[in-house]
């Protein structure tokens, strides 16, 4: 089962689109399993590091 959320709410087609379309910047995906995300620091560093290159 699939499951994705914009700032908190479910997401559907009309939140995707203008993000899909227009913006740019980095994505990343985690699996919460037992209310814990692996790697979670790793996931972090990663989007850091990738702001501070993209700005």
């Amino acid at each position: 089962m699939t499951y994705i959320e914009i700032n908190g709410s479910p997401a559907t087609a009309d939140t995707l689109r203008l993000p899909a379309l227009t913006s740019y910047g980095h994505f990343t995906a985690m699996q919460i399993r037992d209310a814990r995300v692996r790697g979670l620091d790793l996931h972090l560093d990663r989007l850091r590091s990738a702001t501070r290159e993209l700005f």
